[in-house]
């Protein structure tokens, strides 16, 4: 048995017609709706342009300067010693300057901690190394561990 092939009527036809005008018409409508001035859409969009630049402006108000980190005082610190320190003195100083405040239990740590990142981050570009201090006792000499200096010619 062969299927019948289903064939469009002049009702089915119609009802293609009728929905392609109602589409059309819709489309119509729209379009003349965007053509005409919405003053409360403008006055929207006006207040939220005027509400973005007031942020803009209230972002863009003059910054105060940004006060030195432990490595900054540090390096100040240091170039004033001219010898080197260790971390545990250098925050003795940088506290007793108020160049660096801190509430950590544990700021020596931080600085030492902060230094040895530098020096392996940076390499040879750090403004710190590790210096060589060393200690007679006895008639022996012991190095010591723990002293920085500033690197040559990375003075404040």
């Amino acid at each position: 048995m062969k299927k019948q092939k289903k064939q469009v009527g002049p009702s089915a036809a119609g009802a293609a017609d009728e929905k392609a005008k109602k589409v059309a018409a819709w489309r119509k409508e729209v379009a003349e709706k965007a053509a005409k001035p919405d003053p409360a859409l403008d006055k929207a969009v006006a207040d939220a342009q005027n509400t973005r630049a007031a942020k803009a402006a209230k972002k863009a108000k003059a910054k105060q300067p940004k006060k030195p980190g432990c490595l900054d005082a540090a390096v100040q610190v240091l170039a004033e010693a001219k010898k080197p320190l260790r971390a545990d003195e250098m925050v003795k100083r940088m506290l007793a300057k108020g160049l660096w405040k801190t509430k950590g239990k544990t700021p020596e740590a931080t600085l030492y901690a902060a230094i040895i990142r530098e020096i392996g981050a940076k390499g040879k570009a750090a403004r710190f190394r590790r210096a060589k201090v060393s200690e007679t006792k006895d008639g022996k000499a012991h190095a010591l561990r723990g002293y920085f200096d500033l690197a040559a010619g990375k003075d404040a």
